[in-house]
């Protein structure tokens, strides 16, 4: 069992701001005044070494001025042995310019040192330093087809998990949460859109009946989700309402639910109107519009027109419109669309939107079977057509909900569950047949479903199908299919997250959205050595590791092994390296290394897990690495052996939970303990406000011409030499105190920071 650790957050705080000519929070001078003693405005990272007495920091992409528009980087070294009041540095310079370090290959050629191509960690091996380097940095588009899934968890948090086409050949990631325990009430929905080239809006029920919800957008603070918030009061929805959710004009959001008085609600926000506030909820259809356990759906059509629907007390399905061009955009009167009894008791609701403006609308009949009704502005006026069954009766099961979807020029499909608890489904195509329904057919087998599981679809990637449900254990299945692979057959399907992940009552959503913003990637890491040990100018000696290779240690942690470590490959000093590989979306590898054979790569040997009496077990190609624990989300990093709590400490920063993770174990191959939060930027006094910019904030924090930049928390590098134990009021608890160096974003520069963790007895 992993060790219990934790920290004290009292503890946690600013020592220093490292570099910079100004500590803008303290309104004092920084403590090395870089741009004056050494001609340097900012930087980032920071990793250090020991070599020869003193301790190196390796600091990555450094600006002159408040722009980056010359990317080298730097290297200083400290002879303190206090960090109290702070750490006294000395960068490397020529005439009081600071010296950027110059890589050579080993042909003698200069290899790139630009952005993304840095310092990052480094070690001293028999008087010898070596560095190692990333280069080669790879400029990565973005693309269609990414997947989000959404559901409530059993301690009422909202959990997720994704997938993307471009990132590790589309597995699907370990779910994690992105709203706290208590956020949704018992019986909640769920609704999620994506907007922005990528943004992710996601939306519940809370405990007394308010409306919350959370955003992450992979252009604002590393694409972490952010806290959630209300959007509508307490009380404004009934105990069982629905939520649908839309974006539509380039952003805006609408919500929408049903009311205590079974009116429907409404609230909006447009990121071009009141700088994106959500506006004051107001009705859309009166009280009684609804029966008492109507579903809602709602969709947006013709630039920026909506359209929602419900089920009314007779069983008729009840809609109301706006549309921006029309009469000032004011809703109009709810009318009914489909006749009394068109929907048995429970039935849910489905709506797309296709061909130009026109309307599919489906639910759940009496006898089982699945109607829908239609009408296309461009046919009869717009009027809506009478209804018919597109699935027989005894299709769907009694609880069963319903989603649809339209694809390819305006195909549909629509999905339910059948009396088996299997998914069922149905298509129409304008192209095909004449656009007539076709015979339902399954496309998961019966137990896939538990009994009152939900149902969500998407299309993406020109056609292709996902339908995701709840299974019988908890967890979350999928199934998918693509007209340009096998025929368009349907696959198997398999779990997206495991048994009990989903409380009995969760809801499910999904979305596909860009798989991202076009990004800047760190190519490949060679190990090099320092000329003269002079870490400015080195030499590479050979690739570590390539990200077109599958490369697992691109960023890179190194610490040499206390001596009389068992179950390492080799006996004499050994340097253990942890790393991660595509940046910040990686899983954490263990590798190791004799240093006196530091120079020889085929010496190294990678971890690839546990063998008889859990020994660990090691192999010579990094292809076969294993994670030490499931969090892909990893970067920069750091490791330490922490000798006053007897525990190995993993630092690196994190979108869930948000902030810089700390995980300790016993070994350096684990078992791992689950991360804790070593610091939040939002915690009050310190982070946002503070020595971070809050974007269009009125702090001082923010460097000239990037007040609508967040600041952001990465590089969180452990400074050995200044680990200490410090005494404890608590018989059995071991008490620590560590000191790391932080990147800011905005301001761009480094702190040092400073935290207590302690040990439980075991």
């Amino acid at each position: 069992m992993p060790p219990r650790v934790s920290v004290e957050r009292a503890s946690v705080r600013k020592v220093c701001q490292l570099t910079g000519e100004r500590d803008r929070e303290r309104n004092q001078p920084a403590f090395n005044q870089t741009e004056s003693r050494f001609g340097f405005f900012g930087t980032d990272l920071g990793s250090s070494f020991e070599h020869g007495g003193n301790c190196w920091f390796l600091f990555g992409d450094t600006w002159p001025g408040p722009q980056p528009f010359r990317d080298t980087d730097s290297v200083a070294w400290t002879s303190d042995t206090n960090p109290e009041p702070g750490v006294h540095l000395e960068f490397i310079n020529n005439n009081g310019v600071y010296r950027s370090p110059r890589l050579e290959g080993s042909n003698g050629a200069l290899l790139p040192t630009g952005a993304f191509e840095v310092p990052i960690a480094g070690i001293s091996a028999n008087g010898q330093m070596y560095i190692f380097h990333s280069t080669d940095r790879i400029d990565s588009q973005g693309g269609d087809g990414g997947l989000d899934a959404f559901w409530i968890g059993p301690d009422g948090g909202i959990g997720t998990t994704w997938a993307n086409p471009v990132v590790d050949t589309g597995h699907w990631r370990p779910p994690f949460p992105i709203a706290p325990p208590g956020a949704a009430r018992a019986n909640s929905p769920i609704a999620a859109v994506t907007r922005l080239d990528g943004a992710l809006d996601a939306f519940w029920i809370g405990p007394d009946g308010g409306v919350g919800t959370t955003w992450a957008n992979p252009r604002v603070d590393s694409g972490n989700w952010h806290p959630p918030f209300p959007i509508a009061p307490a009380g404004a929805a009934r105990a069982n309402s629905p939520i649908a959710a839309i974006t539509r004009l380039d952003g805006a959001l609408d919500v929408f639910w049903i009311g205590p008085d079974g009116g429907v609600g409404t609230t909006w926000a447009n990121p071009r109107i009141d700088d994106g506030r959500w506006h004051a909820p107001f009705p859309i259809a009166p009280p009684r519009a609804t029966r008492a356990n109507s579903p809602i759906a709602a969709v947006t059509r013709l630039d920026g027109a909506l359209d929602v629907f419900w089920i009314g007390p007779d069983g008729g399905v009840g809609t109301t419109w706006a549309n921006p061009r029309v009469d000032g955009g004011r809703w109009h009167t709810p009318f009914a669309i489909a006749p009394p009894g068109a929907a048995r008791a429970n039935s849910p609701i489905a709506a797309v939107t296709r061909l130009d403006g026109a309307l599919d609308v489906f639910w759940i009949g009496p006898d089982g079977g699945v109607g829908t009704t239609w009408a296309n502005p461009r046919v009869d006026g717009g009027r809506w057509h009478a209804p018919f069954p597109i699935a027989p009766g005894g299709a769907a099961r009694a609880d069963s909900p319903i989603s649809a979807v339209t694809r390819l020029d305006g195909a549909l499909d629509v999905f339910w569950i059948g009396p088996d608890g299997g998914v069922g489904t149905n298509w129409a195509n304008p192209r095909i047949d004449a656009g007539r329904w076709h015979q339902p057919f399954p496309i998961a087998p019966p137990g896939a479903a538990r009994a009152n599981s939900p149902i969500a679809a998407v299309t993406r990637l020109e056609g292709a199908l996902d339908v995701f449900w709840i299974g019988p254990d908890g967890g979350v299945g999928t199934t998918w299919a693509n007209p340009r692979i096998d025929s368009g057959r349907w696959h198997p399907p398999f779990p997206i997250a495991p048994a009990h992940s989903a409380r009995p009552d969760s809801p499910i959503a999904a979305v596909t959205r860009k798989s991202g913003e076009n990004r800047t990637l760190m190519g490949r890491t060679v190990l090099a050595r320092a000329r003269n040990n002079d870490p400015t100018y080195l030499v590479a000696l050979y690739d570590v590791s390539r990200l077109d290779q599958d490369g697992k240690f691109i960023n890179v942690a190194c610490v040499i092994a206390p001596q009389g470590m068992s179950d390492l490959p080799f006996g004499g000093q050994t340097l253990l390296v942890w790393g991660s590989g595509r940046y910040r979306d990686s899983d954490v590898y263990l590798a190791c290394v004799p240093l006196g054979a530091i120079e020889d790569p085929s010496a190294w040997r990678f971890f690839t897990g546990l063998g008889p009496g859990s020994r660990p077990l090691w192999n010579p190609d990094q292809r076969l690495a294993v994670p030490l624990f499931n969090q892909r989300q990893v970067g920069e990093l750091s490791a330490g052996w922490i000798e006053p709590l007897g525990v190995w400490l993993l630092q690196y920063n994190a979108g869930a939970p948000r902030g810089i993770n700390a995980r300790v174990a016993l070994s350096p191959w684990g078992p791992w303990g689950d991360p804790f939060v070593m610091f939040d930027p939002g915690w009050p006094g310190l982070g946002y406000g503070h020595f971070m910019h809050v974007k269009d904030g009125s702090d001082p924090m923010s460097d000239p011409g990037r007040e609508h930049e967040w600041g952001g928390e990465y590089g969180p590098y452990l400074v050995d030499r200044y680990t200490r134990a410090v005494g404890s009021p608590t018989p059995g608890v071991r008490r620590a105190q560590i000191y790391f160096v932080l990147s800011t974003w905005n301001p761009y520069n480094t702190v040092l920071m400073t935290a207590t963790i302690q040990r439980e007895s075991d």
